[in-house]
């Protein structure tokens, strides 16, 4: 019994391992946006694939930062957030947070990143979130535009 359990320890030890591996040949084989892993604590941590599913209010998405304007040097190749829902309201970011006409939707950590006042979005950008207070997303670098993002759904997050 000793040893059952000591094998079983090792075993579960070795899974979130070989899931990685599988993910990164993934990677390697068939293009970033296939599969993505996330470590960051702006979203749940896991293992995202792309989903061929369209992009509205509530989907989550993978980026690449280089999309973003003046990204942070910190952040990692790819984001992953969640699009807010949006529908016509003007859109302010300021040091407070960001705002749907004058009621607060996120507050900002810190006071970096861009400004953008009262202005309705255009036809084809959409505002990004992560779940976490701390995420760094469209309260920091605005609007992005919908074409850049891919839809991703979790395959295991821990």
């Amino acid at each position: 019994m000793i040893a059952w359990k000591q094998h079983r320890e090792a075993l579960f030890a070795l899974i979130p391992a070989a899931i990685a591996v599988a993910a990164l040949a993934t990677y390697y084989i068939h293009g970033p946006f296939n599969i993505y892993i996330n470590t960051t604590n702006s979203m749940p941590r896991g293992v995202y694939i792309k989903a061929n599913i369209p992009i509205g209010p509530g989907t989550t998405v993978i980026f690449p930062s280089s999309v973003i304007a003046n990204p942070d040097p910190r952040v990692p190749m790819y984001l992953l957030k969640k699009v807010l829902p949006y529908h016509g309201e003007l859109v302010t970011i300021n040091h407070e947070g960001l705002f749907f006409d004058s009621t607060l939707i996120a507050r900002r950590e810190i006071n970096e990143g861009i400004d953008f006042y009262r202005s309705v979005l255009p036809p084809g950008w959409v505002l990004v979130i992560g779940e976490s207070e701390r995420s760094y997303d469209s309260r920091y670098f605005g609007p992005v535009k919908l074409a850049d993002l891919f839809a991703a759904r979790p395959l295991l997050t821990w």
